[in-house]
């Protein structure tokens, strides 16, 4: 499961970096602000800030337009929390493939697939999770170089039998593109 995910973010940086080599390109990097809700039985709420990307952890971005419309979204996430001689250690990746109906040059709604790989390690023993969904969202161009996203989410772990509902504000910088 490891390997699988270490192939799908290289896929998703090398295919958008390609494209961007031949020109025309936005690309756009960033984090988010945002809370997640985990269901199974139970529910457990995550809020933070910066926040809203794997399992409510803080996420980074980077979104690369291959065309005017078509978005490659990863998105990479650690969390470690130690306490009480115990450490946990969660590693997620997500990437979302989605479509802006206006365009990366203007406020545009989008639509976009998403799947995420968890990895969790505690007390010696470690598992890897995979999940898939979707999102919906909205975003707008404050100036030539910086955008914000509004955006929902769902994505379902499979193992665990967990869904994950998010909500979001991105904000990023465009560091180059033909905006």
């Amino acid at each position: 499961m490891k390997s699988l995910g270490a192939v799908i973010v290289a896929v998703l940086f090398l295919v958008p970096a390609a494209g961007h080599a031949q020109g025309g390109t936005t690309i756009e990097i960033g984090t988010g602000i945002g809370a997640g809700i985990l269901t199974n039985g139970g529910t457990l709420t995550s809020i933070g800030a910066p926040g809203g990307g794997v399992f409510g952890q803080a996420p980074i971005y980077m979104s690369f337009f291959v065309n005017q419309s078509i978005m490659i979204q990863p998105e990479l996430a650690l969390t470690i929390l130690s306490g009480g001689g115990e450490t946990i250690t969660t590693l997620g990746a997500a990437a979302n493939v989605g479509y802006a109906f206006s365009g990366a040059s203007g406020p545009s709604p989008y639509v976009a697939a998403s799947g995420a790989i968890q990895y969790a390690s505690a007390g010696g023993s470690s598992n890897s999770e995979f999940a898939a969904g979707g999102k919906v969202g909205y975003r707008v161009l404050v100036n030539s170089g910086f955008a914000a996203s509004f955006e929902a989410g769902f994505r379902r772990w499979f193992d665990s039998s967990v869904n994950e509902i998010t909500i979001a504000i991105r904000l990023g910088g465009i560091v180059s593109g033909s905006n």
